[in-house]
């Protein structure tokens, strides 16, 4: 684990290799998957105020990992493709962005 512009990640540094039976969505399409986050709160039996301090916490988190993801990206890049019959635009984004140290 290590910080990467003050958040804590928790990944492997060469990345994962494509495995079309994973479980998750960045285990078969780490490619294209930037960040995968889950969240686990005991909410199922959660009433009251307890329920709305979860629910709060549960936005923060959601807002926090939106403005890292909105500060720290790269710009997409564009190609569009014509022919006769279709038009293709291709957007791709490079990553990562190189942690600090």
């Amino acid at each position: 684990m290590r910080f990467c512009n003050g958040v804590l990640i928790y990944s492997l540094q060469e990345g994962l290799r494509p495995n079309p039976d994973g479980f998750t969505f960045m285990q078969r399409y780490p490619k294209i998957t930037l960040l995968e986050i889950v969240t686990e709160v005991p909410d199922e039996v959660a009433s009251g105020d307890w329920l709305k301090t979860l629910a709060r916490a549960g936005l923060e988190y959601s807002l926090a990992c939106g403005k890292y993801l909105a500060e720290n990206s790269s710009k997409p890049e564009r190609t569009i493709q014509q022919s006769t019959h279709a038009t293709t635009l291709k957007m791709r984004r490079w990553r990562p962005w190189q942690p600090a140290p």
